[in-house]
């Protein structure tokens, strides 16, 4: 009795997840449909581009949008190209997030990340301060935990412009 039990509650698990899938990647999905931008900036000097370019030299990247499971977004979207740097990257999930989960930002290779990455209250939600730069394409790259212990890595990116 408890087997068959167990083998329907994973069918049901299964079902539920696939459906998921289906809704955040299915027929005509992207990211920008989400149409998200970033509201906190921070405004630079020439002299204060830690690692970006000039406007004659800056070529936006095109990143590919990696999401892990129970991905629903980010700030800044996959792709944005933004006049000026958010303060943080933040990216939102509809499963608890727990002790482990993590969000690294790079700019041609070289660590971004401004401080340690925080969950919200909620637990929906993490996010990471990151050091500004004109003329940048950033990597961002995560770690989304979950109270089961499993972990999930995913990753998108992003530029601003000179």
């Amino acid at each position: 009795m408890n087997r068959n039990l167990l083998a329907v509650a994973g069918i049901v698990i299964l079902v539920i997840i696939a459906g998921a899938i289906y809704l955040l990647y299915g027929p005509g999905k992207t990211g920008t449909q989400l149409n998200q931008t970033a509201t906190s900036t921070q405004d630079l000097t020439s002299d204060q581009q830690a690692g970006g370019t000039t406007s004659a030299q800056f070529e936006q990247e095109n990143f590919q949008n990696i999401k892990s499971p129970h991905f629903v977004s980010s700030t800044p979207l996959n792709n944005d190209q933004l006049s000026s740097t958010p303060t943080k990257v933040e990216i939102n999930f509809n499963f608890d997030l727990a002790e482990g989960s993590e969000i690294s930002v790079t700019l041609n290779g070289n660590e971004q990340t401004a401080g340690p990455t925080t969950i919200a209250s909620d637990n929906l939600s993490m996010s990471a301060p990151i050091k500004a730069a004109l003329g940048a394409n950033y990597k961002v790259q995560y770690t989304a935990c979950w109270p089961d212990g499993s972990c999930h890595d995913g990753s998108f990116g992003f530029s601003v412009s000179p």
